[in-house]
């Protein structure tokens, strides 16, 4: 086996790197590497003295209800790696650009997304999504967070989310309008009911109106029976006026007749003269005794006739007592029955009308307001709370900004001296490969 000893190119790149040779590499470099590190610190401060101050918007968002499950419960489809990661590789940018309000910027805003896992216990804020950005203006820095939650809104509408969100939002508009259907129904039944009040109502004044009617015809029957019982105290008057004229008219009757026998015998023997005297006087006698018994036949007639009258009377009475008692049967139970049975319907009207239907209406209504709370919240992302901006400008770090620039110099320095060196040790080899 043969082993390179000569100086030379091969020696130089088989020689061994030892602790002593790196110390020596950043001896001699030592100029550079001081150099690339003081441009570095000088570079930290002057960030922190040009760099300008920044306002930070900060926001909550998590995924947002795409549809609901059968006992209400709200199902959400995207997930948080794939929202943060949309967020940090600028996707809402090319919706953003073509806004009013960005259309003078040229690069997209940075907005830092973080996700917080909801631990075992599902602590309170747990799987929800940090959104933070910086701007030198507090409002612009606001709408940056908020056309960006729209955006990506947007653009999950328009994708595969379209097809779920779609879906539910129908489903919950054709129940709305099932709903809307049955609220018109309750109006019209309203209405109805309404106008069945309103005939209850004209049929409680027709009973009221029969009621005056049969008060009227009480008053004309009761006047009317009055009035034939006047009659019968006047006939039965009249026919006891007679019958004492009658008594008289036989007395004297029966006196005449006595009269008239006793003259006839007592003149038995009397004289031509005489004779004639007394049939004279009996046929006065006979005369006088005629008109008492026509006066007689004519009392007892009237007395006849005026109890007939009275008994006539008297049975009208009693009919005009049976249709008086009828009609108040009629007026206190039927009447009274039909009052009772319109007042109780329209009373029942009125119930639904005051509580039944408001009571359907609020329900219905209730449902359609639930309807619209889903259909609000379909959305890809939801925001959760709002977005918060710090009251005074975030002051840049100074110092943690030098460090850094710092430290990546003085790697960046270390590098160039290592970079020198491997050069000068093999620049012949590398002059002579560029040659070629």
């Amino acid at each position: 086996m043969n082993h390179e000893t000569s100086g030379g190119p091969a020696q130089a790149q088989t020689r061994p790197l030892t602790l002593p040779s790196i110390l020596n590499v950043l001896w001699r470099a030592r100029l550079l590497a001081g150099l690339v590190t003081l441009a570095g610190v000088l570079a930290g401060v002057a960030y922190g003295i040009l760099a300008p101050r920044m306002y930070e918007a900060t926001g909550q968002v998590r995924p947002g209800v795409v549809s609901f499950a059968g006992d209400g419960t709200p199902l959400r489809e995207s997930a948080l790696k794939d929202v943060v990661r949309w967020f940090r590789s600028n996707l809402f940018w090319p919706v953003m650009r073509e806004l009013p309000d960005f259309a003078d910027r040229k690069t997209a805003p940075v907005i830092d997304a973080e996700f917080i896992p909801a631990g075992v216990q599902f602590d309170a804020g747990g799987d929800v999504i940090i959104l933070t950005t910086f701007d030198q203006d507090a409002a612009r820095a606001v709408t940056i967070l908020n056309e960006s939650v729209k955006a990506f809104n947007r653009r999950a509408e328009e994708d595969t989310l379209r097809g779920t969100i779609a879906l539910t939002r129908g489903g919950a508009l054709v129940r709305q309008a099932k709903i809307q259907a049955d609220l018109d129904f309750i109006a019209a039944k309203t209405a109805r009911n309404s106008l069945a009040i309103a005939a209850q109502e004209r049929e409680l004044a027709q009973v009221e109106t029969r009621s005056t009617r049969l008060d009227m015809r009480l008053e004309r029957l009761a006047q009317s029976r009055a009035t034939r019982e006047r009659a019968v105290v006047a006939t039965e008057a009249e026919a006891e006026a007679a019958r004492g004229r009658l008594a008289e008219a036989r007395q004297l009757l029966s006196r005449t007749l006595a009269a008239e026998g006793g003259a006839a015998g007592g003149v038995r023997n009397a004289d031509a003269v005489t004779e004639v005297l007394l049939q004279t006087a009996s046929r006065e006698q006979a005369g006088r005794v005629g008109d008492l018994l026509v006066t007689v036949n004519e009392l007892s007639a009237t007395i006849y006739t005026h109890t007939l009258a009275a008994d006539t009377l008297r049975d009208a009475m009693a009919g005009l007592d049976e249709k008086i008692a009828d009609l108040r049967l009629v007026k206190s139970v039927d009447l009274a029955k039909s009052r009772a049975d319109i007042q109780q319907r329209i009373s029942d009207l009125h119930l639904v009308a005051e509580h039944d239907l408001p009571l359907e209406r609020a329900r219905l209504e209730a449902d359609y307001q639930a309807e619209q709370v889903r259909i609000d919240q379909l959305t890809p992302l939801e925001r959760v709370g709002r977005i918060t901006v710090s009251a005074e400008p975030v002051r840049p770090r100074k110092l943690r900004a030098t460090a850094i620039l710092t430290a990546l110099a003085l790697c960046g320095g270390l590098f160039l001296a290592f970079a020198r060196e491997y050069f000068r040790r093999n620049r012949a080899e590398i002059l002579a490969d560029g040659d070629r």
